[in-house]
Parts: structure tokens; C-alpha cells; sequence
């Protein structure tokens, strides 16, 4: 019973986040928003909705550890198995936006994300803080990218604006249904077998909610939109920090318990590897990608091998 529901939430976090991200770019292209703020903002929060979901409904659990571990470990899935993925489809040339503005910004958030823990709780007052940080970067994109337009084949809007509105309706819907199953089912499997709330929010749980960034970012890719596939990995880490765990702090206060300096360290190394990879020819190459795709397998067994 418990893997029907593991496979039920995945499938429909997958269709309901696919469902967000057509129906909120489409809707955004009809209010007059350039496609490069439709990548890095509108795509990066509906993409980012399923962390959103699965990180407050385990902090209403108290699970906060769950929720602390989601975004840390989507983070870390973002830029070790999705960008790495995508770019063994096919090679990412990196926009001279990305590199001059939302990659420190990324870094910049890792970092604070990283001090707070250091803290050991989160609190109300800093997902306040965290919510202000990801408003002023939408202002930021907004005012910065307004003349600047890419993927003009891989968004496209929808026939009308009631089908943008049902899209959101059903994707939502299809988010908080799939995150319960997913969070119920992975959360008794792997207690099963011992695993910590930690470790089951760093690498179950985060896979599965990473899914619409790695369908999203695969298929852009494969269709030769670099800049959509790799702004929509980083908006989303972004968005993770300020935004999943910004709303998720403010809502209940999380006790940092068993998320270690490690884990910390390594999302920080993977945002970091990224940056320097992104200015390196200004290109991520398959090799490249092969090594982030290497970087996370070893760090999913680490998790393990301590269990």
C-alpha cells in the first residue's frame, strides 16, 4: 500500500506541476512578461510548487526536518541530477544574464540558507525575511530582463484563458493531492527501514518533488532552450530557499535537528562547482554534466551508509 502511494503522489506531482508550469507561463506571456522572466520566475515557482506543498504539509506534521531536508535536497537534485542530465542531452551555452546576475543570487541564498541552520531553528520573523528576499528578486528579473526574450518555441500560450485557469486549477489540485500520497508513503517506507525524517527529506522526497524541474529542464534542452533549462534550475533554487522555505518558516517554526553540517556543505559545493562551471567557455559540456550526475550518486550513497 504504501509504494501504490509513493508511485501515485510522484505521477500526480509530475501531471499537476507539467499542468502549473503550462498554465502559468502561458497566462503570464498573455499579461506581457518577456519569456526570460517567464523561465526564471513563473516556470521556477510553478516548478517549485511540489517542494512547496510536500514542505509545509511536513512542518504541519512536525516534521521540519522533512521540510528542511526537501529544499536542501532538491537544491542539490536541481544542479547534480537534473542540470547533469540536461546536459548530456545536449550541451548548455549559458546566457550572459545568468552569469552576471542570478547565479551569485542563488549563491547569495545558499549561503543564508546555510547560516540559518546554523541557528537551529527557523523562525517566523526570518520566513518573513526570506518571502521580502524573494519579492525584491522578482522585482529584480522583472526590471532587468523586460527587453530580453528566449525560448520563443518552448513557451507558448495556451487557446484561451480558461483553459491558463483550469490548467493552474488542476495542477494545484494535482500538487497537494500527490504531495500527501508522497509524503504518507516515502515517510512509512522509509521508517521501515530506520531512516531518519532527515535523510528521507534530503533524498526521497526531494527527487520526487524535483520532477517538474527535470521535465521541464530535459525537454528544453532537447529542444535546444538552454537558457530555459538552466534558468529554470537556478530560479528554483532561488525560489527554494526564499520562497518554499520562506512560506514554510512563517507558517511553523522549524527545528533544525538532523540535518548536518555535511549536507550543508554540499549543497554549497554543488551551487559552487555550478558557478564555476557556467564561466568556464561560458557553457555547461556533457562531460561537465556527467561529473554533477557523479557528484550526486556518491552523495545519495553517503546518506545511505550512514543509516
Amino acid at each position: 500500500m504504501d509504494s501504490i502511494l509513493v508511485l501515485l503522489g510522484v505521477a500526480l506531482l509530475f501531471f499537476g506541476g507539467e499542468s502549473l508550469v503550462k498554465g502559468s507561463a502561458s497566462l503570464s506571456l498573455r499579461l506581457g512578461l518577456s519569456q526570460l522572466v517567464v523561465g526564471l520566475t513563473i516556470v521556477s515557482i510553478a516548478t517549485s510548487t511540489p517542494e512547496l506543498v510536500v514542505s509545509v504539509q511536513a512542518a504541519f506534521a512536525g516534521k521540519g526536518d522533512i521540510a528542511l531536508g526537501n529544499v536542501i535536497g532538491s537544491n542539490i537534485v536541481n544542479i547534480g541530477l537534473i542540470l547533469g542530465m540536461t546536459a548530456l542531452v545536449q550541451p548548455i551555452v549559458i546566457h550572459k544574464r545568468l552569469l552576471k546576475i542570478d547565479a551569485w543570487i542563488m549563491l547569495l541564498a545558499t549561503l543564508l540558507l546555510i547560516a540559518l541552520t546554523l541557528f537551529g531553528k527557523i523562525t517566523p520573523l526570518w520566513g518573513f525575511i526570506l518571502l521580502i528576499c524573494s519579492a525584491l528578486y522578482i522585482f529584480l528579473s522583472i526590471f532587468k530582463s523586460t527587453k530580453e526574450s528566449v525560448g520563443e518555441e518552448e513557451i507558448k500560450k495556451t487557446a484561451s484563458v480558461w483553459i491558463d485557469l483550469f490548467l493552474l486549477g488542476m495542477g494545484l489540485t494535482g500538487l497537494i493531492l500527490g504531495g500527501n500520497f508522497f509524503l504518507k508513503g516515502s515517510i512509512s517506507i522509509a521508517q521501515n527501514f530506520g531512516v531518519s525524517d532527515a535523510v528521507i527529506g534530503l533524498s526521497l522526497i526531494a527527487l520526487g518533488t524535483s520532477l517538474p524541474e527535470l521535465a521541464t529542464s530535459v525537454i528544453a534542452a532537447w529542444r535546444n532552450h538552454p537558457d530555459i533549462a538552466v534558468g529554470n534550475v537556478i530560479g528554483s533554487n532561488i525560489f527554494n530557499i526564499f520562497t518554499v522555505l520562506g512560506v514554510t518558516s512563517a507558517i511553523q517554526p522549524i527545528d533544525v535537528q538532523d540535518i548536518t553540517n555535511t549536507d550543508c556543505v554540499a549543497l554549497f559545493l554543488f551551487s559552487f562547482i555550478l558557478v564555476v562551471q557556467m564561466y568556464t567557455q561560458k557553457k555547461l559540456s556533457r562531460f561537465e554534466g556527467f561529473t554533477l550526475i557523479a557528484g550526486y550518486t556518491a552523495y545519495i550513497a553517503y546518506l545511505y551508509t550512514l543509516q
